[in-house]
């Protein structure tokens, strides 16, 4: 939040809403309470990050949806803020398959 915000703009998040969409266009929705198990204050000054993830089944897709806040000293306050379309893709790798001498050997049976 910003420094000069004003006291009485705090605010704690309550839950999100994620729609989830892959590249064959199949959705996922995803609704709860916080992020990651917590439920931050926003107030003047501070910032507040989080990692989180998701799968898909396919290389690519996106992502869009909200948080839902409420105003810490006006519990009564109740607001969306929305997140905007934000694309994912699978970078391109190569999984090697080369078979080195010393793996070959490992496995090697020799009778007695």
């Amino acid at each position: 939040m910003s420094a000069d915000a004003l006291p009485e703009k705090a605010c704690q998040l309550d839950s999100r809403y994620w729609r989830i969409t892959n590249a064959k266009g199949d959705v996922e929705e995803v609704r709860g309470p916080g992020v990651v198990g917590d439920y931050p204050e926003l107030r003047a000054g501070r910032v507040y990050e989080y990692t989180s993830c998701t799968t898909f089944s396919t290389t690519s897709g996106y992502m869009e949806g909200y948080y839902t806040f409420h105003r810490v000293h006006k519990k009564s306050e109740v607001f969306t803020v929305a997140i905007p379309r934000f694309h994912m893709k699978c970078p391109a790798f190569k999984v090697s398959t080369i078979t080195t001498v010393s793996n070959m050997m490992d496995s090697l049976v020799v009778p007695f």
